[in-house]
């Protein structure tokens, strides 16, 4: 009988009551079953059982988030090195970065990329200085200095970071630095400088969406997903390619992806494993959170593509799987309105949401408009074309949670992007 193929994890739970249990996390890929073993205790925490969540091994690596029965953990680390040498040949992780040029089409990009057959692992939107431009896109470009680690090469950029502006202005002006003529080996650094100030300078216009994905043969697939670097190039060899749909010159093309695994490894310390400031501003905003069905069912960037294509600016997102303590918190002013509180608060625990900061004149009554009523059924019959009426289900699970009232917006913010731990 041939061996059954399993991966092994080492995954932190942190239970209701705040206590962070150290676990085995064994996944079979014959039936998609998750085993679960406390280290410290000595016993079993799971036994095997086929969960109600889509796990796959696409969907697990180290950093991963996965629920399992309604509870999520982070996988730390490989259990075993059979899992290790496993993912070292076939599996890994990569960052596709939209750029600030795409912003208005972020929505489409995660959408596309959702239906890619790829899986999408940790979502964060970015503001970058100079400095830190200039330090990512070196991370891309070099090998990690022998003595550092990809953490610790990523950890800090070379210069002080500076306080991040909120402006969301689209401009698609190319800036071309000048080249002496002091002999070919100048005119290059002059050149080679000059693009790299450019390439640094486009990633400071406006906030980036960091999406990180991961699965087989994960470089080769993310690079067929970008296209070639010139859109005009892809739009010749690879029409379908998102460069190729959203670039406008090699300046502007939309995406950045990761060069090669080791590049990936910096690229995605540098954003997910650092101390890396929310874009949120927590003024004249309203919160919105994805609820974990839509993201399930891979619509989450379709929502995203509504509130940007109704005039709203989204000025910060992050994913995120709820823990128990903080969706009780931020559900809180319902609690004794609500018969349905604690299914709420399972719901909403349930997977990974995409929490959203939204911001534009009178932007609490045009997104309640845009969510539509509670009820996804009466939202077909009255709003149609209303997020709920399109992505909702039932009143549970109804696509999306916003803010109600005006003033709330602001606290609602800050408790998903300033309370709730990275």
């Amino acid at each position: 009988m041939a061996e059954e193929s399993t991966a092994t994890f080492m995954a932190d739970y942190e239970d209701p009551s705040g206590y962070v249990r150290h676990l085995t996390f064994s996944f079979f890929q014959s039936d998609c079953s998750v085993g679960l073993f406390d280290t410290k205790r000595g016993q079993m925490f799971l036994k095997r059982i086929t969960p109600p969540e889509a796990i796959s091994m696409g969907s697990l690596y180290p950093g991963a988030t996965v629920t399992v029965c309604a509870r999520p953990m982070k996988l730390v680390g490989f259990a075993d090195d059979k899992t290790r040498r496993l993912y070292a040949t076939t599996r890994g992780a990569a960052l596709l970065l939209v750029k600030p040029d795409a912003y208005q089409q972020m929505g489409e990009i995660l959408d596309v990329v959702s239906h890619s057959g790829i899986s999408v692992g940790r979502l964060r939107m970015v503001k970058m200085s100079a400095a830190e431009a200039a330090h990512f896109l070196q991370l891309g470009a070099t090998p990690a200095p022998p003595a550092a680690s990809a953490a610790a090469s990523a950890r800090a950029p070379p210069a002080p970071v500076t306080a991040h502006g909120h402006g969301h202005g689209h401009g698609h002006g190319s800036e071309h630095g000048g080249h002496g003529a002091a002999g070919a080996h100048a005119g290059a650094a002059s050149s080679s400088s000059a693009a790299a100030s450019a390439s640094a300078l486009s990633l400071t216009r406006d906030n980036m969406l960091c999406i990180e994905l991961a699965g087989e043969d994960i470089i080769a697939r993310v690079h067929e997903l970008a296209g070639p670097a010139d859109p005009a190039d892809a739009r010749a060899a690879a029409p379908r390619s998102l460069r190729a749909i959203f670039g406008t010159s090699r300046e502007h093309n939309a995406v950045h992806a990761s060069r090669d695994l080791e590049a990936a490894g910096r690229e995605l310390a540098f954003i997910y494993e650092r101390s890396y400031p929310f874009t949120a501003v927590y003024s004249q905003c309203c919160a919105l959170v994805i609820k974990p069905h839509v993201v399930q069912a891979k619509v989450a960037g379709r929502v995203v593509d509504a509130v940007l294509r109704a005039g709203l600016e989204v000025s910060a997102l992050r994913s995120l799987i709820m823990a128990t303590g903080d969706a009780a918190d931020y559900l809180e002013p319902y609690k004794s309105v609500v018969p349905e509180f604690s299914r709420w608060v399972k719901e909403l625990t349930s997977g990974p949401s995409v929490l959203l900061e939204v911001r534009g004149d009178d932007c609490c009554r045009r997104l309640r408009e845009l969510c539509g009523p509670y009820d996804p059924v009466l939202a077909q019959v009255l709003r149609p074309g209303t997020l709920r009426a399109r992505f909702g289900i039932d009143t549970m699970r109804n696509a999306v949670f916003c803010t109600d009232i005006e003033r709330d917006g602001p606290l609602e913010s800050k408790f998903l992007f300033a309370v709730i731990p990275s």
